[in-house]
């Protein structure tokens, strides 16, 4: 397993942090120069084989893990915030102060450029299927895009910059957390499901616990699940309907089946 670490001092270190490397964790395998300046944003690729970074200085640079630099792929016109690949591994996108998002072919190559950000983006994020991208911005907004680069939704409700999200499982929900306080819960044919409150800033984030449909934010002092309050809205709404699902003569079966697995057998069936 490998660590990497950036920062303003415009290197990332590499570490070992398993047996491969030694007896200690936290080994210096390589550092890796270049940046001019400071470094904004690191990810490996989910293959582990390469490291892409990005920061101030407008360029991303893509790294072997050996230390040597693939390449040098300029096109943003201000700082670089944000790198994510796609689950696919096909595609990396590039979320910029520019109000842009880059997506790049795993030869460096440019694909599209998503504009229509009134002011800088803050983070993308794929869907976990690949198909779908989510970008934040300081206007305020969660936009959704296709994987060719189309536009098809504006989420709209934050009342500050958007700092960060993430898609649960299901690939149809996402959470975004924003300067204003909140974070909201929304279903990608623009719903807003659920608002929390709380304390949020620059340095919160956002994520899924893998394999539990969780979701967790955090900053630098707190951390907390979200979807706790989620899960009990949901069986309340399971339990207010319950009668019609299990009765209307009209519904289709599937529809009859929505909330099956969110109430126990014995209510869902009263």
């Amino acid at each position: 397993k490998i660590l990497a670490s950036a920062g303003n001092d415009r290197i990332i270190k590499l570490w070992g942090i398993d047996h491969k490397y030694g007896q200690d964790h936290g080994v210096l395998i390589n550092t890796l120069n270049g940046h001019i300046a400071k470094i904004l944003t690191i990810r490996f690729s989910p293959d582990g084989k390469m490291l892409a970074s990005a920061g101030e200085d407008k360029t991303i640079k893509r790294w072997h893990l050996d230390g040597s630099l693939i390449d040098t792929i300029p096109g943003h016109t201000l700082k670089i915030v944000c790198l994510r690949f796609s689950g696919d591994g096909e595609i990396m996108a590039s979320a910029s102060a520019d109000k842009t998002v880059k997506l790049w072919s795993l030869d460096g190559k440019l694909i599209t450029t998503l504009q229509g950000h009134q002011a800088g983006v803050r983070g993308v994020v794929f869907s976990p299927d690949s198909q779908i991208i989510a970008s934040v911005s300081a206007d305020r907004t969660v936009k959704l895009w296709t994987r060719d680069g189309k536009e098809f939704q504006t989420l709209k409700g934050h009342l500050a910059p958007v700092c960060n999200a993430c898609f649960l499982a299901d690939g149809e929900t996402l959470v975004s957390v924003s300067e204003d306080g909140t974070a909201k819960i929304w279903n990608i044919d623009g719903t807003e499901i659920k608002t929390f409150g709380g304390p949020i800033n620059d340095s919160t984030v956002v994520g899924v616990k893998p394999g539990q449909g969780i979701v967790t934010r955090g900053s630098h002092t707190t951390t907390s699940d979200l979807t706790s309050d989620l899960k009990d809205l949901l069986v309340k709404g399971c339990y207010w309907i319950r009668d019609y699902l299990n009765h209307n003569p009209t519904l289709s079966e599937s529809d009859r089946k929505l909330c099956d697995g969110v109430l126990p057998e014995v209510l869902n069936r009263e």
